[in-house]
């Protein structure tokens, strides 16, 4: 099966890494964004395809959160990164989600403003990096890049829709996902929130938890 990218801002082959589908933001609505993230004096990083390859955009840093995310990129020698002069120059391109690195409180003004000029346009979340704390997170994708409604397009390309769905999640973007979900487990580091809509809870993420739950699981269901 292809699998499922950025939120599901992508469909795409796991061979080639082309991309079978791409939800992206609307020009028009994307330069808004990045227009009212500027107007609260923060920059985002720019997720997008130019039409051979993914790209990741900054143009300056502008906190220690933002500093350590480009760190944390580089230390991973991530081939998407480039710097620009202005973001303007590759909004043509297809966006397929802006970051926002600050503190909690702006990134949530940010957030009000968004769904209240752009509502039902814009999928966001607003979290705390935990490998980065007292640093928040605010990602804008098109409204059509959740993980559910991606499940939703390749069950219904390969015929699947009949087949038990099982899911695994640690945070607020897998909620939609598990609502829709015969099965939700969420790892035991999950945020609380994600908890409440769980069939059940495993062990945490970094002990292997999901791989050996799958394991287990296919052995006991070998038809």
């Amino acid at each position: 099966l292809p699998i499922i990218g950025f939120n599901g801002g992508f469909i795409s082959d796991i061979q080639t890494g082309q991309h079978q589908l791409i939800q992206r933001i609307e020009k028009g609505l994307v330069e808004n964004l990045v227009a009212i993230i500027q107007d609260h004096d923060l920059l985002p990083f720019v997720s997008s395809f130019d039409g051979e390859r993914d790209r990741l955009y900054f143009t300056e840093l502008l906190n220690g959160g933002m500093e350590w995310y480009l760190e944390e990129r580089r230390s991973n020698r991530d081939p998407r990164l480039s710097q620009v002069d202005r973001l303007e120059s590759v909004l043509d391109q297809d966006v397929i989600c802006l970051t926002v690195i600050g503190r909690k409180e702006e990134l949530e003004e940010i957030e009000k403003v968004v769904n209240d000029r752009c509502p039902q346009m814009v999928e966001t979340h607003c979290y705390e990096n935990q490998y980065s704390p007292g640093w928040y997170w605010l990602t804008l994708h098109d409204h059509r890049a959740t993980k559910d409604q991606a499940i939703q397009i390749l069950q219904e390309r390969h015929g699947l829709q009949d087949r038990t769905l099982t899911v695994f999640g640690d945070h607020l973007n897998d909620i939609k996902m598990f609502r829709s979900a015969h099965r939700s487990i969420a790892v035991e580091n999950a945020v609380p929130e994600l908890k409440v809509h769980a069939h059940q809870v495993i062990g945490p993420n970094h002990e292997d938890s999901v791989a050996r739950f799958i394991e287990k699981d296919w052995k006991s269901n070998p038809s």
